[in-house]
């Protein structure tokens, strides 16, 4: 082949290549485009149908809460019950409708007397004030009929005065609410829509349905408002369920217009809401885009079936890439024909330029986005290297973008971080106070009474502290870095101590609480108590939000067992509102709500549930429910725990109990299962009543028969007759006037110990009873003294009573700590601040410093860095510990950093404070003073 030959192939081949790649880049563009284009008009479609919803279902939630208001339920009860009483009612409407229908005086008078009664009277204000509201006349009329059909009240005069065999009538009772297709009403010269809404009692029995007419001019101006941004060739149109059109944006129309042709050839359903459909004008033969977004509802609105319409033109929307297209073809046939002509020049130009290029684009690829192409003239590669120019640029820029948004979102972390780490300080502050007075306070003589009250408080203190980390550690939970403790407890106690840590609560709304062990768990076992208490807590909680009546049960079991390993299955159950089929899985999300509406009736972060989760999840378990709307909600979980090693409680001491005969009263049967089966595991013969005067017969009858009971053990809030009176009615009657009583109750009032004590009750506990507190109360009556300790506490002997410096600027967080030092035989001295406990250092001799680090005038990291300079002359070294409300994550290394031995984090657990002491001083050479 000749070289002339081989330059013209080489030189017409890559302009054909060009050309095919100009080709297919305009294809793959077009396609692109069209793509995006369709979904940003989906996106458009969608967002002003969502808008329409949210727009109609505002207006149904206000009418449903009008059909749930007293006046409503009363008129309606009190109109079906006058019809109840006849002895034909269908004959009775039957003739009151073709009364209706006649211009007689007495058609005038019914008309009248519904037109004007209380709750038609009410259903005109609540008319006049959202019109009132408005430039337009928002909704034309308002009636209301019973369960019959007949009507009640009505803010015009209706063409029937029975509805119910209007087809909206009949599809309002059967679906609950009913939204008719859109209508033209002549006499209003509006279009309007029905919005029909079932009303049923508390019990869900039909009362009847009210109908109001609204005119859909508020959903007509959505469109409006949105069509404004359209240019020409660009239209926004809404379709009614039958396919005519309601209204086109920005266009006045009055009555709907027949548009099937937009659903020939294309349906959306419930299923395939969005669809996007390419149909030709029939006048002018011009293609269109056009796309479709199916009204989906909104909250618990269903929809109405209206269908939006974002149509454009086709030549519009990619009259740009058809002219690109053709300006590329003309420019390859002309680079094609030339290349014959100048085929080495051509050649040896293309390679140079198209070099350039992939130099370029290595370059980019190498992040170094500033690189550009030279252009030096105007053909088809110039074009290529221009868009590779504005390639670059947009890149370069969005590089740019994504540094501010990577440096706005470490801010705005910090920020997050910041903030938590000042509402830990702040919270904490005053918890600290709360939990230490309530330890100094446990630490003098109190009554029993007084104990129990100061076990609620600290455990309802240590709740809340738990409930602050929880908000704190949320980002680990997020991470995964969340940690659990492995310490031994008491399954029953930390059970017990949940149970009546939220009591109170339940009380309040009068819930029973019932906590139920099977006697087959074990009791010891190692975990982390806390976080076990937590999600407890978290799901009792929740179940009291969400009921009104009945009780909340608590019970354990124990699914499996192996040497080592234990795992529990816990379920709470309430009798609730329940969760619907369709809401339950998202409960479990952080934030979440089963009803996220601006309207809900219970509050709440969403936060508890998803935090339960990932500590069941951590703990080896899964959690799930099962719940029906109307009768109640059970959550189950289970947890894998390890068997502890400890002893149990010796038999020896449970000998005093053995064979006592008890009886137990109370009218909640799992009640008396729970406490039965308790009584029974420490060897008692327990026997069960469900009243109190077949308690009292119990009681007469064993004393008669040389058997009597040793004890009994009673609810207070029993019907009939309560605690109180039933142990009156012992103390008077002579063979039963000894008897020892426990009286158990879930709503603990004050002046109630002082009626124990006049009765000689020997205990008044809370509901759920602690194990513990139950079996060490027992243990009282019958003679031995509880040995056994909680076991998460602990007992510290220091070597050496020393004289502390404690520096803190709170006055409450002084006495907390002074009294626990001083208890614990230690002297202390105070400064208020850093500067001060610098001089008091300097003037004093002390064996450690107890450093707040949040103080005015000098912060303790600035007054410990003082010390430790101050040190290097001399040698010697004060031990320093931080105790301070900063309980982030890195506040711990952060006071190490800065020279200090130890930390000690708010609110203060004095054996956590202890023990830190102790092997702070222990570390060293102990050569401060002592005292």
């Amino acid at each position: 082949m000749r070289i002339l030959h081989k330059l013209l192939l080489a030189t017409v081949l890559p302009c054909l290549l060009i050309w095919m790649v100009g080709l297919y880049a305009t294809s793959v563009s077009q396609n692109s485009l069209q793509e995006a284009i369709k979904a940003t008009s989906l996106a458009r479609a969608r967002a002003v149908m969502d808008e329409i919803d949210r727009v109609v279902q505002v207006r149904m939630t206000g009418w449903k809460a009008v059909s749930r208001s007293d006046l409503v339920q009363d008129s309606l009860t009190e109109s079906n019950l006058e019809f109840l009483q006849r002895d034909n009612a269908p004959a009775l409407i039957a003739e009151r409708d073709k009364l209706w229908q006649a211009n007689s005086d007495q058609s005038v008078e019914l008309v009248r007397e519904l037109m004007g009664n209380r709750l038609a009277r009410d259903l005109n204000r609540r008319l006049t004030k959202l019109n009132e509201s408005s430039s337009y006349l928002v909704f034309g009329e308002v009636f209301i009929t019973n369960c019959f059909g007949a009507n009640v009240a009505q803010t015009n005069r209706t063409s029937d005065y029975r509805q119910d065999d209007e087809l909206w009538w009949q599809q309002a009772v059967a679906e609950g609410e009913f939204v008719s297709d859109v209508q033209f009403d002549d006499s209003a010269n509006i279009l309007s829509v029905d919005i029909c809404l079932r009303i049923d009692d508390d019990d869900g029995n039909l009362l009847g349905v009210m109908k109001a007419v609204m005119n859909i001019q508020e959903v007509l101006s959505v469109i409006d408002s949105r069509a404004q941004s359209y240019r020409d060739g660009e239209r926004l149109l809404m379709l009614s369920k039958t396919g005519s059109i309601i209204h086109v944006g920005n266009r006045p129309q009055r009555t709907t217009v027949q548009g099937e042709n937009y659903f020939e050839e294309i349906r959306v359903s419930k299923e395939s809401p969005n669809a996007t459909l390419n149909p030709t004008n029939p006048l002018t033969n011009e293609k269109l885009l056009c796309a479709f977004a199916l009204s989906q509802g909104y909250g618990d609105f269903a929809g109405l079936g209206w269908v939006v319409v974002d149509e454009r033109r086709e030549s519009l929307v990619f009259g740009p890439v058809i002219q690109l297209r053709r300006r590329i073809t003309w420019i390859s046939i002309v680079a094609t024909l030339s290349a014959f002509l100048v085929g080495g020049v051509i050649a040896l130009s293309l390679s140079r330029r198209i070099r350039r290029l992939t130099e370029a684009t290595d370059a980019i690829g190498r992040g170094e986005f500033e690189t550009k192409v030279d252009v030096s003239s105007s053909d088809e590669i110039a074009m290529l290297g221009i868009h590779f120019n504005r390639m670059g640029n947009q890149l370069s820029r969005v590089n740019r973008e994504l540094v501010i948004a990577r440096d706005e979102a470490d801010a705005a972390n910090k920020a997050k971080s910041a903030f938590l780490a000042n509402m830990s300080h702040e919270i904490r502050t005053p918890m600290n106070g709360i939990i230490g007075m309530g330890e100094l306070l446990s630490q003098t003589d109190l009554s029993t009474e007084q104990n129990d009250y100061l076990n609620l408080i600290r455990q309802s203190s240590e709740a809340l502290l738990r409930l602050l980390n929880d908000i704190l550690d949320f980002s680990k939970v997020e991470a995964g870095k969340l940690e659990l403790e492995e310490i031994d407890f008491s399954l029953r106690d930390c059970i017990g101590q949940a149970g009546q840590a939220i009591s109170v609560r339940a009380a309040d709304k009068a819930l029973e609480m019932i906590c139920r062990i099977a006697p087959d768990v074990p009791d010891l076992l190692i975990g982390d108590p806390g976080r076990l208490r937590q999600i407890v807590t978290n799901i009792a909680g929740n179940a009291i939000k969400f009921t009104a009546e009945g009780e909340i049960v608590i019970d354990v079991r124990q699914e499996s067992r192996n040497v080592d390993e234990v795992t529990l299955a816990i379920s709470i159950a309430d009798t609730g509102i329940g969760i619907p089929l369709d809401k339950q899985e998202k409960v479990f999300d952080a934030f979440g709500q089963a009803d996220a509406s601006t309207t809900r009736r219970f509050g709440g972060t969403g936060l508890g549930l998803a935090i339960s989760s990932q500590l069941v999840e951590m703990m080896g378990g899964k959690i799930w429910l099962e719940s029906e709307p109307g009768k109640g909600t059970t959550f189950h979980f289970t947890v894998k725990l390890v068997a502890s090693n400890k002893a149990p409680r010796e038999k020896a001491e449970l000998s005093s109990l053995k064979d006592k005969r008890v009886l137990i009263v109370d009218d909640n049967h799992t009640n008396l299962r729970i406490l039965e089966e308790m009584f029974a595991v420490w060897g008692m013969d327990p026997v069960t009543v469900d009243s109190p005067l077949e308690g009292l017969e119990r009681l007469t009858g064993a004393a008669s028969s040389g058997a009597p009971f040793d004890l009994v053990v009673s609810d207070f809030m029993m019907p009939g007759m309560d605690g109180f009176e039933f142990v009156s009615r012992i103390r008077r009657t002579d063979a039963i006037d000894e008897t020892k009583v426990i009286i158990v109750s879930s709503s603990i009032r004050a002046g109630h110990s002082l009626r124990c004590q006049e009765l000689g009750v020997q205990r008044y506990m809370a509901k759920p009873v602690v194990y513990s507190d139950l079996l060490n109360t027992l243990l009282t009556i019958f003679g031995s003294e509880p040995p056994l300790a909680s076991l998460s506490e602990t007992s510290l002997a220091p070597d050496s009573r020393l004289n502390i410096l404690l520096a803190e600027d709170g006055l409450v967080n002084q006495k907390v700590a002074v009294g626990l030092l001083e208890k614990r035989g230690h002297k202390v001295d105070v400064a208020v601040d850093g500067q001060k406990a610098v001089e008091a250092w300097e003037a004093g001799a002390y064996s450690l410093i107890l450093m707040d680090v949040q103080m005015p005038v000098m912060d303790g990291f600035q007054a410990t860095s003082v010390i430790r300079e101050k040190e290097r002359a001399t040698g010697q070294h004060i031990p320093i510990i931080a105790m301070t409300a900063g309980a982030m994550k890195g506040d711990r290394e952060k006071c190490l950093e800065s020279g200090m031995d130890d930390y000690v984090s708010k609110p203060v657990k004095p054996d956590e404070l202890f023990k830190a002491i102790e092997q702070t001083w222990a570390r060293f050479d102990n050569t401060g003073p002592s005292i």
